[in-house]
């Protein structure tokens, strides 16, 4: 239960970004715009993952590499589709069954214009256009099904008080 939280905002991720924040894997996701929020977040999977080809663009077969070595295998991709990355023949990943759920909570601590350190501990390739989003005490929950958005949504205080921590 999360009797001590009394704000919560929800976020989605796409896998497999989210399960690499909820395992803590990563702790900076990036995003295309800044925020002033600071405080608790519910991490929040989205129906539809980004495909091989969107994955390529954002974070280059090295980064892939990495999130392989990291998730396991069920949840990410087969590594035989290395190859086809660099073939340039593509196919939809398959991901675990928490798309559409909220699988964590996480303290958002800080936001910054990505640095180049950043590029690293974000799995994605850097860019300075783009924010980091910097999280802390990522602790996972049991998985619901849940609705966030791409931008910060509130959670409603009935649903707070029923999730429960792994």
């Amino acid at each position: 239960m999360l009797n001590h939280v009394s704000e919560l905002r929800a976020l989605s991720f796409k896998q497999p970004y989210g399960s690499l924040l909820a395992n803590c894997n990563k702790i900076i996701e990036t995003r295309t715009w800044d925020t002033p929020y600071r405080g608790k977040v519910l991490i929040c999977i989205s129906k539809v993952g980004y495909s091989l080809r969107q994955l390529s663009s954002i974070s280059h077969l090295f980064q892939y590499k990495r999130m392989c070595s990291q998730l396991p295998m069920s949840s990410i991709f087969d590594l035989n589709d290395l190859t086809k990355l660099q073939d340039n023949h593509w196919k939809v990943p398959v991901y675990p069954l928490y798309l559409g759920q909220a699988i964590a909570i996480a303290d958002l601590v800080e936001t910054r214009k990505m640095r180049l350190e950043d590029e690293k501990p974000a799995m994605v390739v850097y860019n300075s256009e783009i924010y980091s989003h910097i999280y802390e005490n990522v602790e996972r929950i049991l998985p619901f099904p849940y609705k966030g958005g791409m931008k910060w949504t509130n959670v409603n205080e009935s649903i707070i008080r029923h999730i429960e921590l792994l």
